[in-house]
């Protein structure tokens, strides 16, 4: 048996020789992740909300306002005047509502901590009604994206929709940023919708890994049929195996052109 000569000839000569393997398992691993994605995958549906994380607020401007009217003996103000006060120049430039660069990180950092805090928090946990939560904030800001994942698209919007109205507070509904906190603000960017088609399984990558699969097993199968098989084939075969020049070659007609250049013996030959 002779050495096989990985060269890109051999390959060229494999593939044409197993074209028809090649195709049809091709063909039907392509089919076969096309009917896996849609018949025997449960899918999963996707959406989320938005949330903005502030380390001061104007509620916060208003009760300081309060305060430093208090110390200074006025008590006549209400609390809608003191965030009207807020917003004046002098109120400005004394640094009562103004966010400072220390703010921002503050907010920063705070979001940061809210996704671990509320990642964990028992309360939040209980509302998923089996739906997988993912919060992440996005870089270098206070924003706080929640992403809610199940089976069910209608859940999947009504559950992340319930768990952003506990963080931030709804209504008459405590804000449960509120509560661990004390001070700052959680703020509703935008809440969650149904999704409209699922986000797993990717039927067209799957399919696409059906057709690769197919084709590497039957490449792999190609190559071990060729492996074991120790016919002569080719002339330069002969040469490998006997180290010897082939000048010439004698072409078997029956198998090259069948019946219409077949040799037919004669009468006086057959007798």
């Amino acid at each position: 048996m002779f050495k096989l000569d990985l060269t890109p000839q051999f390959f060229l000569r494999m593939a044409i020789k197993h074209l028809r393997m090649l195709i049809l398992f091709t063909v039907v691993g392509g089919i076969i992740g096309l009917i896996y994605a849609n018949y025997f995958v449960t899918p999963l549906y996707s959406t989320g909300s938005k949330i903005f994380i502030q380390n001061f607020t104007a509620e916060d401007a208003a009760k300081e306002a309060a305060k430093r009217a208090q110390e200074q003996g006025i008590t006549d103000k209400g609390e809608d005047e003191d965030i009207d006060d807020t917003d004046e120049d002098e109120s400005q430039n004394n640094g009562v509502i103004k966010i400072y660069t220390s703010d921002l990180a503050a907010s920063q950092s705070i979001a940061s901590y809210c996704i671990t805090l509320f990642n964990n928090n028992a309360e939040i946990a209980g509302m998923l009604n089996g739906c997988s939560m993912v919060m992440s904030q996005v870089p270098e800001s206070s924003f706080v994206d929640i992403s809610m994942t199940s089976t069910d698209p209608q859940l999947c919007a009504d559950t992340c929709n319930a768990v952003t109205d506990r963080i931030c507070g709804s209504g008459k509904n405590p804000s449960l940023f509120k509560q661990i906190f004390g001070a700052g603000g959680a703020t509703v960017i935008n809440y969650a919708t149904v999704p409209t088609f699922s986000t797993y399984p990717n039927v067209q990558q799957m399919a696409l890994t059906g057709l690769g699969v197919g084709f590497f097993i039957a490449a792999v199968l190609s190559f071990l049929l060729e492996l074991i098989d120790t016919t002569v084939k080719y002339d330069d075969d002969l040469q490998k195996l006997y180290d010897i020049p082939v000048f010439g070659e004698i072409l078997d007609f029956n198998t090259l052109g069948g019946e219409k250049y077949a040799y037919k013996a004669s009468d006086d030959e057959k007798s």
